[in-house]
């Protein structure tokens, strides 16, 4: 993506030569290529440290902010590396010195292959997600493995509210702070009941049970629940018949998630 980013700079420029790039005392064919080197190469540098930088960043917690912060960061330094091959590489009187201008001027040209990284890198993201998402959904088709239900008890510590419910009745847990928001079934119907009750509290309690699984930092689920998995460019989620919301799966339980319910569907 680098090289394509720099081709489209010095293509750009060299068939539509604005901010008086004619003047240039190298000639155009050589200014543009120039500024188009600098894009391939800022490019890379910063994909390279970034890639190193943000190696431990969980999925979940990257925003659409770091995404912004990453574009402002990428034009900032390729218009810093373009204002000093101006000013020292390719003199002229017509060549304005303003860093700001030629922030302007990196911004106006990056703006379009930027926007179509992004999309493409979507895309890009959104079939790997939705290739997962369907070999699990492959899975769940197949008949369910008889595992032995249990009974669990969720008893807040701090009031005498309780939840005492037999495992293939939960659905799944939710958490709030530190309030968790249970769904599970009673005489066939879908009910919710609000604890103080931390997710490290419900870990002890579901912990020997091998079909309720925690897929996000906020959320266990029933395996046995799931009726279909959807991956976006973001995450991979977790559908259940008439609950309003899906359940998400962090980067880091991905694996275990789909693991669990491939191994729960297949002898």
């Amino acid at each position: 993506m680098p090289f394509s980013f720099g081709f489209f700079v010095f293509l750009f420029l060299y068939v539509f030569q604005p901010f008086n790039i004619y003047e240039s005392t190298h000639g155009a064919f050589i200014t543009c290529i120039g500024y188009g080197l600098i894009t391939t190469v800022i490019s890379l540098i910063n994909t390279s440290a970034l890639g190193i930088i943000l190696s431990r960043q969980t999925q979940e917690s990257f925003k659409i902010k770091h995404s912004l912060l990453i574009s402002i960061w990428f034009l900032l330094t390729i218009a810093i590396a373009n204002w000093a091959y101006s000013i020292y590489l390719i003199p002229s009187k017509e060549v304005d010195d303003s860093i700001f201008t030629h922030l302007f001027y990196t911004l106006s040209v990056g703006a379009f292959p930027m926007t179509i990284g992004v999309y493409i890198s979507e895309r890009r993201l959104n079939k790997v997600n939705n290739d997962k998402a369907n070999k699990v959904n492959i899975d769940i088709k197949n008949q369910p493995l008889d595992y032995k239900d249990t009974f669990l008890e969720f008893n807040s510590e701090i009031t005498d509210d309780n939840l005492h419910i037999n495992s293939k009745d939960l659905i799944c847990i939710k958490s709030d702070g530190n309030y968790c928001e249970f769904y599970f079934y009673k005489n066939k119907l879908i009910k919710r009941k609000v604890l103080r009750y931390t997710m490290k509290m419900v870990t002890e309690i579901v912990k020997n049970n091998i079909k309720i699984v925690r897929t996000h930092r906020s959320f266990f689920v029933n395996i046995d629940k799931v009726i279909k998995v959807s991956g976006t460019a973001r995450n991979i989620s977790l559908h259940i018949a008439n609950i309003d919301f899906t359940i998400p799966i962090s980067r880091a339980n991905e694996q275990i998630v789909t693991n669990t319910i491939s191994h729960y569907h297949n002898k």
